[in-house]
């Protein structure tokens, strides 16, 4: 969710009445923050200082209010927000290794440490991860050693077919990457949460975001060197495989250049793109071929990039957005939550709109035209009212003047125009500019008989 809707738009947040435990969470997420009043989420200074905050703090937490579609899933997400700012507080009782084990910061994914047997305990065992990473490079990685290929996973095994045969651990490891994005039937999905790439080198998942992606591979590798080691050719013997993770991107809004395909066929999450005055300029993903993204996380291996979910072993060309999806030229990416993409690999889908600032002020325009005329312009559609003044000479009404130059002038397509505002008429614009839109709309496209 970019800033502008956050602080001013009309969302599940500031709504004064949510579903329990919701309000409880609010009110204990404006506590984290030293907000004791009970309405603190209508003040505006307010919502700006926490969006920031998480921003800055809280990994992917303002881009996943794009994806939440239950009371659930909001209800975790306040308490993923609040302990962003408060973290739970740690009694001092004397602890187990395990327990002690569990309060540490895990360690970055390129960093190995080795597998030890769990410690016995009566605890009723965890579930790994939580509804939002926080910082996907804080997972701890497992050292997959292999010595021999029977030891490897179903999964594994897939990855490392003729890689132990390549001539070079350069080509060794593209062979892993490649395998990767073209054998083990893995599908992106943005709405995942988790990071844990072990489950995908399990064979417990097949889904993931980037950074499950990212920490699978460099799991993979990992294990791989050990193997090459054991087992490989003459030709892979020397050497050190240096892991890095690339997270250049990460925090970063930005839209891709054309030419990509996301892991599993998808061409862009881009349906359309229209000028100032709704003429669409281009229509399907196939042909636009762009993807918008907040966060991106990749790997590199002895300084050649890898990226997970996209077939490249060089940095994507991209153009920076602003929070609010604003490119450069003023353009905007508008995103529609209700539109998935066919497979579901994104929950919403975007619009371009090449002219933003015109396009706004149209929208902006119709807003005014009809809330300063409303019973007017609602009498004349209704039928109630003519076109004509009643009073002698008869003429035409100002505001149905108004609203037909309005419409011959800055919008070309109507259809397309009106689409765009009630298609992001929650994300962007309100249910109150979509109405403003249509009935303008039709009355300036209204003539008289």
């Amino acid at each position: 969710m970019d800033k502008q809707t956050f602080t001013t738009g009309d969302w599940w947040l500031v709504q004064p009445t949510l579903e329990e435990p919701a309000p409880r969470l609010r009110v204990e997420l404006g506590q984290a923050f030293g907000w004791y009043e009970q309405d603190w989420y209508v003040a505006e200074p307010k919502l700006s200082e926490l969006y920031d905050f998480l921003y800055n703090n809280g990994g992917t937490l303002t881009a996943d209010l794009d994806l939440l579609n239950s009371d659930e899933e909001r209800q975790r997400w306040l308490r993923s927000a609040a302990a962003t700012k408060a973290p739970p507080v740690v009694d001092t009782k004397e602890r187990t290794d395990t327990e002690r084990s569990e309060t540490k910061d895990p360690l970055p994914p390129t960093e190995v440490v080795a597998e030890k047997p769990p410690v016995p305990t009566n605890e009723p065992p965890k579930k790994p991860g939580g509804l939002f990473a926080k910082n996907p490079n804080k997972i701890k990685a497992i050292d997959r050693a292999r010595v021999s290929i029977e030891e490897c996973t179903a999964v594994e095994k897939v990855l490392f077919e003729g890689a132990l045969e390549a001539t070079s651990l350069d080509a060794a490891v593209k062979r892993i990457y490649s395998n990767m994005h073209h054998n083990t039937g893995w599908v992106y999905r943005a709405g995942v949460t988790s990071t844990d790439g072990k489950a995908l080198l399990d064979g417990a998942s097949n889904q993931g975001m980037c950074a499950t992606y990212r920490n699978a591979f460099n799991l993979a590798v990992s294990a791989f060197d050990s193997l090459r080691k054991a087992v490989g050719g003459e030709s892979l013997q020397g050497g050190e495989l240096k892991i890095e993770s690339d997270d250049s991107l990460n925090g970063k809004h930005f839209v891709t250049g054309t030419g990509l395909t996301l892991m599993g066929g998808l061409r862009g999450n881009v349906y359309i793109e229209v000028d100032g005055k709704g003429a669409i300029l281009a229509r399907g993903d196939k042909e636009i071929n762009k993807f918008v993204f907040t966060n991106h996380w990749s790997s590199r291996v002895n300084d050649t990039y890898f990226d997970p979910i996209f077939e490249l072993t060089e940095p994507p060309e991209i153009t920076t957005l602003t929070a609010q999806k604003v490119d450069p030229d003023g353009g905007r990416y508008l995103a529609n939550r209700h539109r998935q993409t066919p497979d579901e690999e994104f929950s919403s889908t975007y619009i371009y709109v090449s002219e933003w600032p015109a396009f706004e002020k149209t929208v902006s325009d119709m807003r005014k035209l009809y809330t300063e005329n409303k019973e007017e312009v609602d009498g004349i559609l209704a039928g109630k009212l003519k076109l004509q003044t009643d009073k002698s000479p008869k003429t035409p009404r100002p505001v149905w003047t108004t609203a037909t130059q309005m419409v011959k002038t800055r919008v070309s397509n109507l259809t397309i125009f009106e689409r765009v505002v009630d298609e992001t008429k929650d994300t962007v614009f309100r249910a109150s500019d979509a109405d403003a839109v249509a009935k303008i709309i039709a009355l300036g496209t209204k003539t008289s008989s």
